[in-house]
């Protein structure tokens, strides 16, 4: 299909930006760096390095008062009926990991993760990682290669030994 060809030249496709991002005004199936947020994403980054646990960063987040992804969307005037809503609009773990975990912070874009069953059936499944579309520097970086590499190590060693714990034993692993 034209989307999937679309998807395998890097076009961006989804109907939002994710956060750090926003669409291109020229051209809305190129993402540019959000400005008003990308520090955002570098700070989430910088305390993973400096060993703060997911949930440690989400609670500084939420002392700071920086908006969830959700939360400023909607503060910048979409609607965002579909997502599913998160204790009332906090930061969480799983938000961060999420952040974390995500190619297009190092300028890859990642689509087709997922099927729609069916136009009636709306509920969507999430495809195997080998399954998915990738393309490679796509647009701006906000993190490093080498940055997102070391947070993502140091996550998995997280999620594997230290869950709920606001500092990570940096002897751990």
């Amino acid at each position: 299909s034209s989307q999937k060809i679309k998807r395998e030249k890097g076009d961006f496709i989804s109907a939002f930006a994710p956060y750090g991002y926003k669409k291109s005004e020229n051209n809305k199936n190129k993402l540019v760096v959000d400005e008003q947020v990308a520090n955002n994403i570098k700070n989430i980054f910088d305390m993973k390095l400096l060993g703060y646990s997911s949930k440690a960063i989400a609670d500084e987040l939420n002392h700071l008062g920086v908006l969830t992804p959700r939360k400023y969307k909607e503060s910048q005037g979409f609607k965002c009926n579909g997502f599913q809503n998160t204790k009332g609009g906090n930061w969480s773990a799983k938000t961060v990991n999420r952040i974390i975990e995500n190619e297009v912070y190092i300028g890859n874009t990642l689509q087709g993760k997922s099927v729609t069953l069916s136009y009636k059936n709306k509920k969507q499944i999430e495809k195997e990682k080998e399954e998915w579309i990738r393309a490679e520097n796509t647009h701006e970086a906000i993190i490093s290669k080498e940055v997102f590499t070391i947070a993502n190590t140091m996550l998995k060693r997280d999620l594997n030994n230290s869950r709920g714990k606001d500092k990570i034993d940096i002897f751990t692993g």
